[in-house]
């Protein structure tokens, strides 16, 4: 699949940008459009012709946000809706029809570029509902990713302890949550989910 184009909708735009900034540091994205004002969704819609709409729904109440899907899909059914919450009230049973994924704001950065990549290298008959359960299990700390990619390089505990900056005890504890997290039993297994899920590449 080609490299697709972002729409990120967000009222609180240093949130924004900073998604923006991420989203544009990676492969596999084209390019990323922000704005944070509603008024401006449609003529940017018509204009920037996204494949995806990620939508941060923190400030917006359940209404404004039914009016801001269906709109979008009035335009362009065939677009892709990813939307942030951290309330499931904020969905109500008309506006999930029109979601193709749901995100916890608690989520980082991370998980959200996963879940993009995923969706960019998804299978034809891989639904992005199936992506989702997919990714149930991801939830690893910006730390503990810091770790996992070190792990990557073939570095031990002890170079790793080194490279943070922090002990090897705190190493251990980190690749113990991350075994925990991925459920798998030991470094190489969390490598290879890793690699599989996109958390990590070997350059």
């Amino acid at each position: 699949m080609e490299k697709i184009k972002i729409l990120i909708f967000d009222k609180n735009k240093l949130y924004k940008d900073a998604i923006s900034y991420m989203l544009k540091d990676k492969r596999k994205i084209k390019s990323v459009f922000s704005i944070s004002q509603y008024e401006h969704v449609i003529s940017v819609l018509e204009k920037f012709y996204p494949d995806m709409v990620l939508i941060n729904s923190l400030k917006m109440g359940t209404k404004e946000l039914e009016n801001l899907v269906k709109a979008i899909k009035t335009i362009n059914k065939k677009i892709s809706i990813f939307v942030l919450q951290n309330d499931k009230k904020t969905l109500n049973k008309n506006t999930d029809r029109y979601v193709d994924l749901i995100i916890p704001t608690s989520k980082d950065y991370n998980y959200l570029y996963a879940m993009i990549k995923k969706y960019v290298n998804k299978n034809v008959e891989e639904t992005i509902k199936e992506i989702s359960v997919n990714y149930k299990f991801q939830n690893l700390t910006d730390r503990e990713m810091d770790v996992i990619k070190l792990i990557s390089k073939g570095m031990s505990n002890k170079k790793i302890s080194a490279e943070l900056l922090i002990s090897e005890r705190t190493v251990k504890n980190h690749v113990s949550s991350i075994l925990k997290k991925l459920s798998v039993n030991d470094r190489t297994q969390a490598l290879i989910k890793s690699l599989r899920m996109g958390i990590v590449d070997l350059d």
